[in-house]
């Protein structure tokens, strides 16, 4: 989240901050922007931007949505995470076809961990790790 912090640099802007309710408050060494948050529930972290803006509605949201949104709070910049689906997009299409800024916040690594597919091979990966009784 620093990296995303830096990313929108020193000129104040209207930031929309998609990223997810964690982590807002790295964005509070950047009090130059005025941030718009959108959640589905408050944020705990939202004290930490004093003077936010903040939205409490459940996507998806249509491109249409998206467009009026960052046009009515003249939004400069986004921030969001790659959440890896579609339903999130109309986001990022409003914002590149109003040139806006867009900062995509990386999925953090998976971790290292054998993977099953199916029961069958979970019950048989259970069954040679579990402790003897």
């Amino acid at each position: 989240m620093d990296e995303a912090v830096d990313a929108l640099g020193t000129a104040p802007r209207t930031v929309f901050l998609t990223q997810g309710r964690l982590q807002l408050a790295a964005f509070a060494r950047a009090p130059q922007h005025r941030y718009l948050v959108r959640a589905i529930d408050r944020p705990a972290e939202i004290d930490a931007l004093p003077g936010c803006k903040l939205i409490l509605k459940r996507g998806p949201f249509s491109l249409v949505d998206e467009l009026a949104l960052m046009r009515e709070e003249k939004v400069g910049a986004l921030v969001t995470k790659n959440s890896g689906g579609d339903a999130t997009y109309p986001k990022i299409e409003a914002a590149r076809a109003l040139g806006i800024k867009v900062v995509v916040v990386r999925r953090p690594p998976a971790p290292e961990a054998e993977t099953v597919h199916d029961l069958g091979a979970a019950m048989t990966w259970i069954a040679a790790h579990r402790r003897a009784p």
